[in-house]
């Protein structure tokens, strides 16, 4: 059994089939039953690659499709009654960037960086809930940023993930991880045409001084050259 990073698994298994053929197997991606050994011909494997007298059957499955079917003993019996096969099963780990939207990319540094000074003008203005929302995605941008930098690996992209993984890794402190968590919980009610109740302007503030540590964690007086974000 081998892990594979991939964004989908059509995706694994052609990574997997490419593998096979750089190799000089004969490589058949979803075999018709006439192209399978006698005692495959029940069952329906990702992948068939052939050379010489070995042959390979492979399974390419997300852990997900294993935890609800995670028998695969009838086919590994199958591949053993044919002289010279062996079975390999892949498990495709999910690359990072799989969960985003098509046609969307993660802000980069600078982009982040202009969202939060628009937060800040909009807190400035008395515009809490705009503030909160725009601050929310330079924050959501950060995180992935902070992952990143400090080679963190994660699976997927939410929100929620990512600040779990980020201070279960000790790279978010206990006090920054607070003001998301809370940040978060007031951004979903709003994204859902809810009301947070008890919204203040200290809130959106913490926010915004927590993305700015989070973008410049090494200069210890970045908040203090944002205007708006200490008053």
């Amino acid at each position: 059994m081998r892990t594979v990073q991939a964004s989908t698994l059509a995706d694994l298994t052609q990574r997997v089939a490419e593998d096979y053929r750089s190799r000089g197997y004969d490589v058949i991606i979803h075999p018709q039953s006439q192209q399978l050994p006698e005692p495959l011909a029940g069952f329906q494997p990702d992948i068939v690659a052939r050379k010489g007298d070995e042959t390979v059957v492979v399974e390419v499955k997300s852990r997900q499709a294993l935890r609800q079917e995670p028998h695969v003993e009838p086919l590994v019996r199958a591949v053993q009654r044919v002289p010279g096969a062996r079975f390999e099963l892949v498990i495709a780990k999910p690359d990072i960037s799989s969960p985003l939207p098509e046609r969307t990319r993660p802000w980069r540094d600078h982009e982040a960086t202009s969202a939060l000074d628009e937060a800040t003008r909009l807190l400035e203005e008395g515009h809490l809930v705009a503030a909160l929302l725009l601050g929310w995605a330079a924050a959501e941008a950060a995180l992935r940023i902070l992952a990143a930098r400090e080679v963190v690996t994660t699976e997927r992209n939410d929100a929620s993930y990512l600040l779990n993984r980020l201070v279960s890794e000790g790279v978010l402190g206990n006090r920054q991880y607070q003001s998301l968590r809370q940040a978060l919980e007031m951004r979903n009610a709003v994204a859902h045409g809810l009301e947070p109740i008890g919204l203040r302007r200290s809130q959106v503030r913490a926010l915004l001084r927590t993305v700015v540590e989070l973008l410049a964690p090494k200069q210890a007086l970045a908040e203090a050259r944002r205007p708006g974000l200490n008053g």
